[in-house]
């Protein structure tokens, strides 16, 4: 029995700790992020930025941002950064200081940037777009993100009416 509720108080405290770069950002992550990981989760635009595990952002409902989020980052002083986001239809998608490479129908992304370790918080490190900040066609984007050496394939955020 003690063995059992040691456990489970291990299994708590894993579960309750997360890491924010935004203060304002109300963070549940799950034990998992303790390992290098990506997600992508929308954002409401409240006063206080809440987190929301989802990859599916409506047009109509609160959420009006889509971020990738990385957990557990091994950060390096400079680190060079790849998202290759397919889109459903022509995307014109930007990012502050970022190279981007365009398939000639538009519908493929490819953005590459560097980000230095003073912007990655206790291996933290999150870049969201607005949902209107770009003209972007409803359906299902899929996202690839390469942070240095590691590789998070099948990403994806149904964006919705």
């Amino acid at each position: 029995m003690k063995k059992l509720m040691s456990l489970g108080l291990v299994m708590l405290s894993l579960s309750a700790s997360a890491t924010a770069a935004d203060k304002n950002l109300d963070l549940t992550l799950p034990a998992s992020a303790r390992l290098p990981s990506a997600a992508i989760s929308t954002r409401d635009n409240g006063v206080v930025k809440r987190f929301i595990p989802s990859n599916v952002l409506s047009r109509s409902a609160k959420t009006h941002a889509w971020c990738i989020d990385f957990h557990a980052l091994p950060a390096k002083e400079r680190n060079a950064v790849k998202l290759v986001i397919r889109s459903p239809g022509k995307l014109d998608v930007n990012l502050h200081d970022a190279t981007i490479e365009k398939s000639a129908d538009g519908s493929i992304n490819k953005l590459m940037f560097n980000v230095n370790k003073s912007e990655i918080i206790n291996g933290y490190y999150e870049i969201c777009w607005q949902s209107n900040s770009f003209d972007e066609p409803l359906g299902t984007y899929h996202i690839d993100a390469y942070f240095n050496e590691l590789i998070f394939e099948g990403l994806y955020l149904k964006l919705v009416k």
